[in-house]
């Protein structure tokens, strides 16, 4: 069988980016193919505002929510910042959250994992300075080239070559299972299959024999000792870019020309965007400066639709899971199991439960505040989504059972109910439960 290696490069985004890997790579178990990851060592849990394309609402959210948005709102970035300069100006800043050892241990148990590289996004940003107002294009590249680094380091360790490498992004859905006959049309060395239209080629999903995607791949290796040609004048700040910074799909078709590959767009993978309904940055005070300088009298509309994008519990709504997830007893006992890992957790995990308390009543006030107004936007019972039987499962996680058990027992009252006493010996009681279970099911 074909020797086939799948390499995911790009920005994680959203809380559940470790599911969406997942998914990725469940896609093509068919092939059986080694994975190899580079991305940045943390994750964006607010993403920017993704570029100059259809909006940043259209771009992280979804449909549901994009149905109360104003029609204002749903233009492009450009027109969004001529409306909102000053919420423009904190929404277009990513939010990172660093990626700690729990995190990177499930990212390696993925299928097929061989090797990963989290580069340091600051880091890379001192060592490749940009003068160019979006540096997108050439992080991109840099994710290539650590990519298909780690690729090249396996396939030296292990003394073989692959045949066939596809290259894909960790923020997209990937919508057709993929299996050998697509790999097995390439017909010529230097051919790649991508995604392709008049103005140029997409980036999102590449796949050829291995001659063809090394060279692809290695173009950030190629523009630091080439910037004299037009496709690299102005790197570091971008890489097949325009003037502003952001890749031009149409130069990055005339360099891959340049440098001898063919691009073939039939039997290219399809893939849909990911609707990560962020909840969004604290905008409230460049919301009313902007609004002081808008002649309307929708106040009240613009005022309501960032209240819900700021509401956990409407922008969970796709998936029961999610849903369940965002229960105080699941929140307080992630936070319970997070915390006990260290004597200093020990001794914050008191502060870092209230803080998770009050933060989730006020959570609750936003919700019944909004659907006041709204009823409509009331969420239905959980039992009518499609995903129930497997939200369920979640209220048996050690999680939700010790966050139950923590609720519980300052209803009866820590001290004076005996619920701290109580507290205790529940949780040793669940404990070896789970261990149990655990060990039943191995």
């Amino acid at each position: 069988m074909a020797k086939v290696a799948l390499c995911i490069s790009g920005a994680f985004r959203g809380e559940n980016f470790i599911e969406y890997l997942n998914d990725t790579i469940g896609k093509f178990k068919s092939l059986n193919p080694d994975v190899f990851i580079a991305s940045w060592d943390s994750y964006k849990i607010w993403p920017g505002v993704g570029g100059l394309g259809v909006g940043w609402i259209r771009n992280w959210y979804s449909q549901d929510i994009i149905e109360f948005a104003p029609k204002e709102f749903i233009g492009s970035n450009s027109d969004f910042k001529k409306l909102f300069p000053e919420v423009y100006k904190i929404l277009e800043k990513e939010i990172d959250k660093h990626i700690d050892n729990d995190l990177l241990e499930k990212i390696k148990r993925l299928d097929n994992v061989k090797s990963i590289k989290l580069s340091n996004e600051q880091e890379y940003l001192k060592q490749y300075p940009s003068n160019l107002e979006i540096v997108n294009s050439t992080k991109m590249f840099y994710g290539f080239w650590q990519v298909v680094n780690l690729l090249l380091e396996y396939e030296t360790k292990n003394n073989f070559y692959y045949d066939y490498i596809i290259v894909l992004r960790p923020d997209k859905i990937y919508s057709i299972d993929f299996d050998l006959k697509f790999i097995e049309t390439l017909q010529q060395d230097n051919e790649i299959i991508c995604e392709e239209y008049d103005w140029g080629m997409m980036d999102i999903s590449l796949y050829g024999k291995r001659y063809a995607m090394i060279e692809l791949l290695s173009l950030f290796d190629k523009a630091s000792r080439y910037r004299h040609l037009d496709y690299f004048k102005y790197f570091p700040s971008g890489i097949c870019c325009a003037p502003i910074g952001f890749l031009d799909h149409s130069i990055l078709v005339r360099c891959v020309k340049f440098i001898g590959l063919k691009i073939n767009n039939t039997n290219f993978i399809k893939y849909n965007k990911i609707d990560y309904n962020p909840r969004i940055p604290n905008i409230q005070k460049a919301l009313l400066k902007d609004l002081e300088n808008i002649d309307t009298n929708r106040d009240q509309d613009y005022i309501l639709f960032f209240d819900i994008l700021n509401c956990p519990k409407l922008l969970s709504t796709r998936l029961a899971t999610q849903i369940i997830k965002n229960h105080l007893s699941y929140k307080l006992g992630e936070a319970m199991i997070a915390n006990s890992k260290s004597l200093l957790g020990y001794i914050k995990m008191p502060f870092k439960l209230n803080h998770i308390k009050k933060e989730h009543n006020n959570e609750q006030k936003s919700y019944e505040k909004i659907i006041k107004k709204h009823p409509n936007l009331k969420l239905p019972p959980l039992e009518t989504y499609p995903d129930y039987n497997e939200a369920i499962k979640i209220k048996n996680h050690l999680s939700y059972k010790l966050g139950e058990a923590l609720i519980k027992a300052n209803n009866k009252g820590f001290i004076t109910g005996g619920g701290g006493y109580w507290l205790l010996f529940e949780i040793r009681r669940i404990i070896k439960e789970h261990k149990k279970a655990k060990n039943e099911n191995r």
